[in-house]
């Protein structure tokens, strides 16, 4: 199975601002939510520890307590968002009033095609084992990989919501890819 955690808050979510290259460390309510995680996953033993190289995903790592056991994937960093980096959500909308960074991208920023080819070593080597892969990651990010894995489009993703230091699993149910659990908060 495939245990996979989005990031913990930062200022920019609780701000409403586009992030995706941009290092942002984590508000303390991020540092409690990321520590709330622990409980959770300490009870399945994991084979391996993925993370992307970003401040924020890293924190959680720590936090949740697999930073030792974590090999850093560049692969899983954020879904470029070029000129809207930075940007407040409801300024965007303003310019663009259907807007959806998994249906659309962002002007400079990443294309589908370009999100498909750097997550498609992620998605080989998740169907080369059967063992508990923990990977520490971004919303855009986690969604792209789970609409691939259930053999959908990356926009697919747009209809995956992510609460933030939330838990998903991937696994296969009779060979057939299948999501196990969607965005299972920690939270007490």
């Amino acid at each position: 199975m495939f245990y996979l955690v989005r990031h913990a808050e930062t200022l920019w979510n609780v701000e409403g601002r586009q992030t995706s290259y941009t290092e942002l460390g984590l508000t303390s309510n991020g540092e409690e939510q990321a520590r709330r995680l622990r409980p959770f996953l300490n009870r399945i033993a994991f084979h391996e520890v993925w993370c992307s190289p970003l401040v924020r995903v890293r924190q959680t790592c720590r936090l949740a307590g697999y930073q030792d056991r974590a090999e850093l994937w560049n692969a899983l960093v954020e879904w470029n968002a070029g000129e809207y980096e930075g940007m407040l959500e409801a300024d965007i909308q303003k310019k663009q009033p259907d807007w959806a960074m998994m249906l659309h991208g962002a002007p400079g920023g990443e294309s589908m095609e370009d999100v498909e080819c750097r997550i498609a070593p992620i998605l080989s080597r998740m169907k080369q084992t059967q063992e508990n892969i923990l990977i520490f990651s971004h919303s855009y990010t986690i969604r792209a990989i789970a609409a691939a894995w259930i053999g959908q489009p990356l926009s697919f993703g747009v209809h995956l919501p992510m609460a933030r230091a939330a838990v998903s699993v991937l696994d296969d149910e009779n060979q057939i890819p299948a999501i196990r659990l969607w965005s299972h908060s920690c939270e007490v």
